[in-house]
C-alpha cells in the first residue's frame, strides 16, 4: 500500500504525509474505512449525511442563535461556568436553568464554539493533509460539499464536541436527579458518536482526523466555560489571535467569516436587554432565522454588485448576521410579541 500524500505540500513540510500514513496499528484505518464503505446503503448514507450536519458550523449558528432569543437577559451574577455553585442552591433546578438559558451563558458558548473552529482551521492550515478519498482512489468520497479544507483534525468532530461537552460540563440535566443528568451525558456522547461514525462512513476523514478533533473540542469544551468564567476580561484576545493568523497568515475566508460574526454579536450583545424574547412562539424563532439568512444573502448579493472582493463581501456581511443574530432578531421578536399581548 503507497500514498502519494508525499507530494501535498504544505507549511510543516513531511508532517502531512506522515499524518496520511500514520497507522500505529497497522493498516487498520484503511481497514475501517473499507469495511464502513462496504457496509453502504442509499437509505443509510441518507442518514449518515443528515447526522453529519449536526456537525455543521451553520447548525451550531442556528441553535446558538435560538438558544439566545429563547433566554433570559438576567445574567444571575455569572457566566456559563457557575454550575460548581448548583449543588447549594436550594432550588436545583431552578438555579441550573438560569444559568444554562440566560443570554450571557449563550453568548460565552458561542464565542467558545468560535475559538474551537478557529482553532480547528488554523491546525488544518497548518497540517495540511488530504482527505483519504483525495490519497487513495479506493476510498469514495461521499458529501464531499461537507469536506472543505484539509483532512486534520475533523472540524465536525471538534466543534460537535466542544458544543455537547461544554453543555455536559455547564451542569445539563442537574435538575432531573442522577438519571436525568446520565441521560444528559448519554444523549450528548450519542451524539459526537454519530456524527464522528458519520465522517469515517462517508470516506471525509480517517478515524486518527474525528479521535483528534474529539479530543481537542471535547478538553475545550470541559475546561472553556471555566475559564471564560475567570479570564472573562481576557478571552477574546486568544479568539483574535487565531482569527489574525488564519486571516493573514492562511488568508482563510472561514476565519474571516467566523471573526467578523464573533464581533458582529459582541457589538449586538452589548446593546440587548429585554426578556419578552424567552415567550416567543416556534413560528417566531423560524422566521428569525429566515430573517437573518435574507439579510445575509441581501447583504452578500448587494456587495458582490458593487465589486467588492470575497474577503470583504464575507467579512460584512457575517458581521451583520452577528448584529441580527444579538440585536437586531431579538429588538424585532420583542415588538412582535409585545404587540400579540396587547391585542
Amino acid at each position: 500500500m503507497t500514498s502519494d500524500a508525499a507530494a501535498v505540500p504544505g507549511p510543516l513540510g513531511n508532517f502531512s504525509a506522515f499524518l496520511a500514513s500514520w497507522t500505529p496499528l497497522g493498516d487498520w484505518q484503511l481497514e475501517l474505512l473499507l469495511w464502513l464503505q462496504a457496509l453502504r446503503h442509499p437509505v443509510l448514507t441518507w442518514i449518515m449525511g443528515a447526522v453529519t450536519m449536526l456537525g455543521d458550523d451553520l447548525f451550531y449558528v442556528t441553535v446558538l442563535s435560538v438558544m439566545y432569543w429563547t433566554s433570559s437577559s438576567d445574567l444571575e451574577g455569572g457566566h456559563l461556568a457557575r454550575h460548581h455553585c448548583l449543588s447549594s442552591s436550594p432550588n436545583l433546578y431552578s438555579d441550573s436553568a438560569k444559568r444554562l438559558q440566560n443570554r450571557q451563558n449563550t453568548f460565552d458558548l458561542m464565542q467558545l464554539v468560535v475559538f474551537s473552529v478557529l482553532l480547528n482551521l488554523v491546525i488544518k492550515n497548518l497540517v495540511d493533509a488530504p482527505r483519504p478519498f483525495e490519497d487513495f482512489a479506493v476510498i469514495e468520497g461521499l458529501w464531499t460539499f461537507t469536506a472543505g479544507g484539509a483532512s486534520f483534525p475533523s472540524g465536525h468532530a471538534q466543534t460537535a464536541a466542544t458544543f455537547w461537552m461544554a453543555l455536559v460540563s455547564a451542569g445539563a440535566g442537574v435538575g432531573m436527579g442522577k438519571r436525568g443528568r446520565l441521560a444528559t451525558i448519554g444523549i450528548a456522547c450519542a451524539f459526537i458518536f454519530l456524527i464522528f461514525l458519520s465522517r469515517l462512513y462517508l470516506g471525509v476523514h480517517w478515524p486518527q482526523d474525528v479521535l483528534a478533533g474529539g479530543l481537542i473540542g471535547g478538553v475545550l469544551g470541559l475546561i472553556g466555560p471555566t475559564l471564560l468564567k475567570r479570564f472573562s476580561r481576557w478571552c477574546l484576545i486568544p479568539t483574535l489571535a487565531l482569527s489574525g493568523i488564519g486571516i493573514v497568515v492562511f488568508w482563510d475566508h472561514s476565519a474571516m467569516q467566523l471573526t467578523s460574526l464573533l464581533i458582529g454579536a459582541t457589538i449586538g450583545h452589548a446593546q440587548t436587554g429585554s426578556d419578552p424574547v424567552g415567550r416567543a412562539k416556534p413560528v417566531w424563532m423560524f422566521l428569525g432565522i429566515m430573517a437573518v439568512a435574507a439579510a445575509y444573502g441581501t447583504t452578500t448579493w448587494l456587495l458582490t454588485a458593487f465589486g467588492l472582493p470575497a474577503l470583504i463581501v464575507d467579512g460584512l456581511a457575517t458581521l451583520e448576521t452577528g448584529l441580527m443574530i444579538t440585536w437586531g432578531v431579538p429588538a424585532l421578536l420583542e415588538a412582535v410579541t409585545s404587540g400579540f399581548e396587547r391585542v
